[in-house]
């Protein structure tokens, strides 16, 4: 039962972020929104975006 209610969670968490990309041309704008519903998903209180280095060999700061 938890099981399904993480996976019905998790699509409607893509299906936000869908609409949202959808609803923007503004890349970081996107991005803020859909940390925000990630955030608010999960109950943390405050995410952070790292995006692939420029050298492909881990991640670095968006600033978001």
């Amino acid at each position: 039962m938890a099981s399904t209610r993480r996976e019905m969670a998790l699509v409607a968490l893509l299906d936000d972020i869908t609409a949202l990309a959808g609803a923007t041309d503004d890349l970081e704008e996107a991005a803020r929104a859909a940390l925000s519903t990630v955030c608010e998903l999960t109950g943390w209180p405050l995410g952070h975006l790292g995006v692939p280095a420029d050298d492909g060999q881990g991640f670095v700061s968006a600033g978001i």
